[in-house]
């Protein structure tokens, strides 16, 4: 980014913060509990259920504070939106490009170098910041009653990596419940059609520790598959 690219980028933050704020605790709301259980650092890797195109801007500024937000912008989570639905229009390319994303082209996650390289960036962003993954890959499709979908192997090897790597790496988990009433599944990226008037929750769990299963003696595939199920696991259990 250039010196006006930064400048956009830092109150274009701001703006959506605050715009977040109204949204989602003034004309809606949403209760957010757990707050306690952030630790006030970076290198943290948020991963969520997901429902609407609406979650990252409500765990945005579910995590961090407005002082956090003005002076540590290292705390806000780097996202990682489909390209497909975010970067199909010129101008949300350039939007995207201001705020901090990592676009993903579901289309190529069969391709092991094109997975091999969002590892890596993942595994940059959370070296010096923090970073919100959805380990379904994509909304919920809530197929026979589920409320959360099978999480993918990305997720879990970026895990393990920075496990191994980094001691101070951390994953906390986070469950939303009943934000798919404020932007219901049908009305897909309409923005203006958010409803008002409505309640959720956002409730974030005490970090997950993943070292037990990386010092095991057992191949690494089957290391990822512990790990996918003890994320989704983690997140489910905060819904009770």
């Amino acid at each position: 980014m250039n010196l006006i690219e930064m400048f956009l980028s830092y109150f274009l933050f701001i703006f959506m913060y605050l715009l977040g704020v109204y949204v989602f605790k003034v004309i809606n709301k949403i209760e957010i509990k757990g707050k306690e259980n952030l630790p006030r650092t970076t290198k943290i890797l948020y991963v969520s259920n997901h429902l609407t195109f609406i979650d990252s801007l409500i765990i945005g500024i579910g995590v961090i504070s407005l002082k956090e937000l003005l002076f540590y912008p290292s705390h806000i989570p780097w996202n990682a939106p489909d390209f497909k639905n975010f970067y199909s229009k010129k101008i949300g390319v350039f939007f995207m490009k201001l705020l901090k994303n990592v676009p993903v082209d579901r289309r190529r996650l069969n391709n092991e170098e094109y997975v091999e390289f969002l590892i890596k960036r993942y595994c940059k962003i959370l070296r010096k910041s923090a970073l919100l993954l959805f380990p379904e890959g994509g909304r919920t499709k809530n197929n026979k009653g589920e409320v959360m979908d099978r999480c993918k192997s990305g997720v879990a090897m970026t895990i393990l990596r920075m496990t191994k790597e980094d001691p101070d790496f951390v994953v906390i988990p986070i469950y939303l419940d009943g934000i798919n009433e404020i932007m219901p599944r049908e009305v897909g990226q309409k923005y203006s059609r958010i409803k008002s008037g409505k309640k959720g929750k956002m409730i974030i769990g005490k970090l997950i520790n993943f070292s037990e299963i990386c010092d095991q003696d057992i191949a690494e595939k089957e290391k990822i598959k512990l790990i996918k199920e003890k994320v989704r696991d983690s997140i489910l259990a905060l819904k009770q």
